[in-house]
């Protein structure tokens, strides 16, 4: 995307194998969308990981920051794990999720799983 860079945001995830990422406007220089991924908790097959904490500012919705930011964890994600989970808190989430290739799987602990591999 011009004008925004990727880079490790601050929020601590706290096991290896977590990626955190925050994307920066450099027009506005303020952070406008975070997220990471982690190992599964839920789950004790270590090539699970879970996407976690994806925000974006409601003022930079419907713009590709959301798109973006995924497409990112899902490239870094590749490197480490074969699958990612997320649960999806509210129905717009959920369908922009899906629109991202996203499927629901038939478990508890997940309203959305990407096999990477």
């Amino acid at each position: 995307m011009p004008g925004r860079r990727w880079a490790p945001c601050d929020f601590t995830l706290e096991r290896t194998l977590e990626l955190p990422f925050a994307s920066f406007s450099r027009q506005e220089g303020r952070s406008i969308a975070l997220g990471g991924v982690s190992l599964d908790p839920h789950v004790t097959f270590p090539r699970v990981g879970c996407v976690r904490r994806l925000y974006v500012r409601a003022d930079s919705r419907r713009r590709g920051v959301g798109r973006a930011l995924v497409d990112q964890v899902i490239r870094e994600a590749r490197r480490s794990f074969s699958e990612l989970r997320l649960r999806a808190g509210r129905p717009e989430a959920s369908a922009f999720f899906e629109a991202l290739g996203f499927e629901v799987p038939h478990c508890a602990t997940a309203t959305h799983r990407h096999r990477l591999r």
